[in-house]
């Protein structure tokens, strides 16, 4: 017999290649349909929830946690149907596209800590779960997903995120043996007392996730490719999707386990080493799909827009080399292992600072706006070594705290330098106006 670390190799395997197979027949027969692109917003959903999950269970999860978590899940979809409204519908001209080429850039770097985060999500997983080496399946999940979305980009993410419908009925099978094997009183008296988190921790994760979710390029890319106006509303409606699979996961685990339960816990590894060996492997393989599918949709993404912002004649070759360095720098990245709230509160800080400089309607300098996104992340950081750095990059009171300043900094930049900018132009104005008359009476004098 395997042993189970081999067995789990295996598992992980079958499920990345079934994964290449579905991404590599997304040919040019392929077609968008209503349902690809409602589970391509369910993937993002999905791809935050793997963020922040864990911030909602270390402490314990009862129905209360469980309602401010499918909260947490529906907020960066709303972020990004207000972003596309106030940013991607921003008009045309100059001042509309520079604002919009801001947001996409700094997009561009929420969207690589997303892809590092997925990377390290998955190391950790996979290690727990079915003992293999963390650095080695980040790698190998990180590798398998760059070769397939090198050679077939953003159709390769939209095929793959279908399948994820499966976790929606997986999260109805487990709602429903919750409600055999539990009872419903002990989701209002649950066995185990759950410490609860702060407002400040709560209010830090909901907040970062707005501001990520805002400029999110797999949103903005989906937003875009739809041209329609019902793009939003398949958006909410896959935010919904995503709510209520986790509603449904997260009430049958909770009827399960008496009304609460920890992650990772004594209860979780009771419950999965009753599957065996090859169960344990089937739940690795499925869990690597699930986050192939979440880090190809980021990726994609990311190098298209690598891609377009190069404004590059042989668009295929610039994406497929843009693929290839942030895949490396993602799995240098995730091979470090750093705190994923760092990396979360990092890329909300990006984006608050980036949404501040942007969000300011009126013509402005391109230059200002950028000088404006910088001191507002420098804003952010300067909070960050008043409170510490850790207390900052762990969500609570100092990392909300820091993504508002941070919004609020760029955008009264932009605001000053637009008033300081149309003061000098008056001015300028009013001294040629005064030259003319000066030269006018001049010669009329002369005459």
């Amino acid at each position: 017999m395997l042993p189970t670390g081999s067995l789990t190799a295996i598992a992980i395997g079958v499920g990345l290649l079934i994964v290449t197979l579905l991404a590599t027949t997304a040919g040019s027969r392929h077609r968008e349909s209503p349902v690809g692109r409602v589970t391509g917003y369910l993937t993002v959903a999905l791809a935050y929830l793997v963020a922040v999950f864990a911030e909602f269970t270390n402490a314990g999860m009862d129905l209360g946690g469980l309602a401010l978590l499918a909260i947490a899940m529906l907020i960066p979809i709303l972020a990004g149907v207000w972003g596309a409204a106030v940013f991607a519908d921003a008009g045309s001209g100059s001042g509309a596209a520079a604002r919009q080429r801001l947001v996409v850039q700094g997009g561009l770097l929420a969207a690589f800590l997303l892809i590092c985060v997925q990377l390290i999500v998955a190391g950790r997983v996979l290690s727990i779960l079915g003992g293999v080496n963390p650095a080695v399946a980040s790698v190998a999940l990180g590798v398998v997903v760059s070769l397939y979305v090198a050679g077939r980009g953003w159709r390769a993410a939209s095929r793959t995120s279908r399948w994820t419908l499966f976790f929606v009925v997986l999260a109805g099978l487990v709602l429903l043996a919750g409600l055999f094997l539990g009872s419903l009183a002990s989701l209002v008296d649950a066995a185990l007392p759950s410490q609860g988190y702060s407002l400040g921790h709560i209010g830090g994760v909901w907040i970062a996730l707005a501001a990520l979710g805002a400029v999110d390029l797999v949103l903005i890319r989906s937003f875009a490719q739809a041209r329609s106006s019902q793009a939003p509303r398949r958006a909410i409606g896959g935010g919904l999707l995503a709510v209520g699979t986790v509603v449904a996961l997260g009430a049958g685990l909770l009827l399960f386990f008496g009304g609460s339960f920890y992650a990772p816990s004594e209860q979780l590894f009771t419950l999965f080493t009753t599957l065996g060996a090859a169960g344990l492997a089937v739940v690795c393989g499925l869990a690597a799909m699930l986050l192939a599918s979440t880090t190809d949709s980021y990726l994609a993404a990311a190098a298209d827009c690598v891609a377009d912002l190069t404004k590059a004649s042989d668009h295929e070759r610039v994406r497929g080399i843009a693929v290839a360095v942030l895949a490396l720098l993602a799995v240098v990245v995730a091979a470090f292992a750093p705190p994923i709230s760092a990396l979360l509160v990092a890329g909300a800080l990006i984006s608050a600072a980036v949404i501040g400089a942007a969000l300011v309607g009126s013509a402005a300098k391109d230059s200002l706006r950028v000088f404006a996104a910088m001191l507002g992340v420098l804003t952010g950081l300067v909070v960050a070594f008043i409170a510490g750095l850790a207390p900052t990059f762990a969500f609570g009171d100092w990392s909300w705290l820091a993504i508002l300043l941070s919004a609020v900094a760029a955008y009264a930049t932009v605001l000053l330098g637009k008033a300081f900018s149309d003061v000098s132009a008056e001015e300028v104005a009013s001294q040629a106006d005064e030259s003319s008359a000066a030269t006018a009476t001049t010669t009329s004098d002369s005459v």
